[in-house]
């Protein structure tokens, strides 16, 4: 029997540089884990909450509101790390 298995922060990570590169129009190469998205002017606001949504619609979570926060949504590495642990949680 084959129990389907939680994605990790490797694959939500993969996800999210997929999803930012699609949003931006850049190639997924060009893309660093570690930059800070909310400086680089890769994604605005609006593109950022498109993003969030389409990741809660795939991974079947919700960002709870007190968490929408810069914090949480700096980096894609910082970005994968949050939702996986709000994937583990639910």
């Amino acid at each position: 029997m084959n129990i389907p298995s939680q994605p990790d922060s490797d694959t939500i990570e993969a996800d999210i540089v997929a999803l930012i590169a699609k949003e931006a129009g850049v190639p997924p190469n060009d893309l660093d884990v570690e930059d800070n998205l909310l400086t680089s002017g890769l994604v605005d606001s609006i593109g950022m909450v498109r993003i969030i949504a389409q990741l809660e619609e795939q991974l079947g979570v919700t960002v709870p509101p007190p968490d929408l926060v810069p914090e949480n949504f700096r980096t894609i590495r910082v970005m994968a790390v949050y939702m996986a642990g709000l994937v583990e949680r639910s």
